[in-house]
């Protein structure tokens, strides 16, 4: 289940776990939830690294379709209250320090009793993204939600 594209609806896997019917190909029900997260350091630093993406999904809403902004345009963008409010209200994406993050993913896991969990970093650098990578697997290793161990692996993503 794409959270990050889809929005938030634990209701959806449930209902697949629900309805679930064994075959030759799969004898047990399987989630995956895909999201966007992007870590750093602070919160603020990670809410910084995220108005790229709050950019271009406000101009989405507006039906206007352009690459990624850079760093430096989203921040120079002339906000206004409102942009911002739905900027976020639209954002799917989780945003913060490790352990914030980690505790949202946690919550989605549960939430979804996903077996699995795949992460997206939509950030406006390479390095940004690696270290997003990086904050996160630090912050995974270890158990992971509901008892469950889950590995993190530092993706390194041609830009």
């Amino acid at each position: 289940f794409a959270q990050f594209i889809g929005g938030d609806y634990p209701q959806v896997t449930q209902g697949y776990r629900h309805a679930f019917q064994p075959s030759e190909h799969c004898a047990t029900p399987y989630v995956l939830v895909t999201v966007a997260a992007i870590v750093a350091d602070t919160d603020a630093e990670a809410d910084d690294l995220a108005l790229p993406a709050l950019l271009s999904r406000l101009r989405r809403l507006r039906g206007e379709i352009a690459p990624l902004p850079s760093l430096e345009e989203a921040r120079a963008h002339p906000w206004t209250e409102r942009e911002r409010a739905e900027a976020l209200a639209a954002r799917n994406m989780i945003v913060g320090s490790p352990a914030a993050v980690r505790a949202r993913l946690e919550a989605l896991v549960h939430a979804y009793e996903a077996d699995e969990l795949m992460v997206v970093t939509i950030a406006p650098d390479y390095a940004a993204r690696t270290r997003s990578y990086e904050l996160l697997a630090a912050a995974w290793a270890g158990e992971g939600a509901g008892g469950r161990s889950f590995g993190a692996a530092v993706a390194r993503v041609g830009v």
